[in-house]
Order: structure tokens, then C-alpha cells, then sequence
């Protein structure tokens, strides 16, 4: 999902939700299936792109997304930082606005929804070792960013 709708391209960074496709992990999304993934895949990207503003290493949410006192310690180092009050709600919507400046200087650079796919092999050609192919409808690609 993230690969193919990312605004910067496919960037593992983007958007790596491979705790939730992890049973040892906790995960509960199966990586094979069409269910959750353009929620995932929003959720992570909205994360990234506010977590990249504060130009702290990506490392750091994970920790943050796995245990609520380093969220809350994160947190309170940001705003140390950059002399703010943000709460993690304002974190949220500082990611929505940078998806959608984003999304928008694409928009004028000529991408369309049609850039917002991957390339046509993980649709046709199975990967093993399961042999399945990419399964999420182009109606759910394009639902990513409805915010």
C-alpha cells in the first residue's frame, strides 16, 4: 500500500507497518489480505510525515508506538526542542498537512491517481512463498489519503 501511494515514491520509511503483519509482534494484519491496509497504511504515513518535521531519527517511533510512556517521553522531547505544546492529536494533524502539501505539489507536477499503483508484476505474477499477488482494489489505493 505505502509503497504504491506514498507521495515521495516507494520509501520503506514511508510507512513500514511490519509490526502489524507480525504475530510475535503483536501483529493482528495479515499481510495477504486486502482488510486494514489502506487504515494501516494512512495511520503510518500521517505518523512519518509529522515525525519528519522534528528531524529526529525514524528509529524513535517505534519505540514510541510500542510503549506509551516512550510516546509521552518523545513527545515532551519535542516540544523541548522546538519550544512547542504540540499533543499527539497536533502531531496527527502536522502529518495530514504535510501528506496533503504533498499530494498537492505532485498534483501540480502532473501525478495522478494513476501514479498511485505499483508496477504491474505485483499485480500478475505471484510471489512466493506463498504465490499471491498485490489484492487491494485501485478504489482502496485511491482511498488513502480521504482524511
Amino acid at each position: 500500500m505505502t509503497y504504491g501511494t506514498s507521495p515521495m515514491g516507494a520509501d520503506h520509511t514511508a510507512g513500514n507497518v511490519i509490526e502489524k503483519n507480525l504475530d510475535s509482534l503483536g501483529g493482528s494484519l495479515n499481510p495477504l489480505k486486502a482488510d486494514g491496509q489502506v487504515e494501516v497504511s494512512r495511520e503510518y504515513q500521517i505518523e512519518v510525515a509529522a515525525f519528519d518535521c522534528t528531524g529526529l531519527c525514524l528509529f524513535a517511533i517505534s519505540a514510541a508506538k510500542n510503549n506509551k510512556q516512550a510516546g509521552q517521553a518523545l513527545l515532551k522531547m519535542i516540544n523541548a526542542r522546538l519550544g512547542s505544546e504540540m499533543s499527539s492529536e497536533d502531531l496527527i494533524k502536522l502529518g495530514i498537512r504535510v501528506l496533503k502539501a504533498e499530494r498537492e505539489f505532485n498534483r501540480k507536477a502532473g501525478f495522478t491517481a494513476r501514479d498511485d499503483r505499483l508496477p504491474k508484476f505485483f499485480y500478475e505474477e505471484p510471489l512466493p512463498p506463498h504465490n499471491t499477488v498485490f489484492v487491494v482494489s485501485d478504489d482502496d489505493m485511491d482511498s488513502v489519503f480521504n482524511f
